[in-house]
């Protein structure tokens, strides 16, 4: 997977990727126009146009160059958060947080690095779980009264190896 800044043009698949990401994260959770409701405040269009322009959107593309994977960043105090949606697409293509990590860490950061995923969405959890991310805690949210858990995943600090030079 090719992870690169997400430019302009990129708007209106990112965007198909959030709505469709979503809804089936949240299927069997929240009703339809909740989730929608959700989705609009996790991950708004102007969140979105905003990430973009300060350079901190990134698109995970598949050989074809079809965009297979979201990730847009925020740096809060000493964590770098990283939400991250899915394209739904064939099973053979399987997208890789981490090249986004990698991406992130060519940045410059090296510090812990975060995501959360909906509790028990599969393939998100996967996701988070096969580039190192280790589970942490579940928070409940009430959302138009209905119950919804995410668990946060945390990636440590990159540690730098230490060479014996004695």
């Amino acid at each position: 997977m090719l992870v690169r800044t997400a430019v302009r043009d990129d708007l209106p698949e990112i965007e198909r990727i959030t709505v469709q990401a979503c809804a089936e994260a949240f299927a069997g959770i929240l009703p339809t126009e909740v989730a929608e409701a959700e989705r609009a405040r996790v991950a708004p269009g102007s969140a979105l146009r905003a990430a973009l322009l300060a350079g901190d959107l990134l698109v995970g593309t598949g050989a074809d160059g079809r965009i297979d994977a979201i990730a847009m960043l925020s740096r809060n105090n000493d964590v770098v958060e990283m939400l991250t949606m899915l394209a739904s697409g064939h099973p053979s293509r399987e997208p890789s947080v981490t090249a986004f990590v990698a991406a992130v860490r060519r940045r410059g950061w090296a510090g812990p690095i975060t995501s959360e995923a909906v509790l028990g969405n599969e393939p998100h959890e996967s996701f988070l779980e096969a580039g190192g991310f280790a589970p942490g805690e579940v928070v409940a949210h009430d959302i138009d009264g209905h119950v919804l858990f995410r668990r946060r995943w945390w990636l440590p600090a990159q540690v730098e190896r230490l060479h014996d030079t004695g």
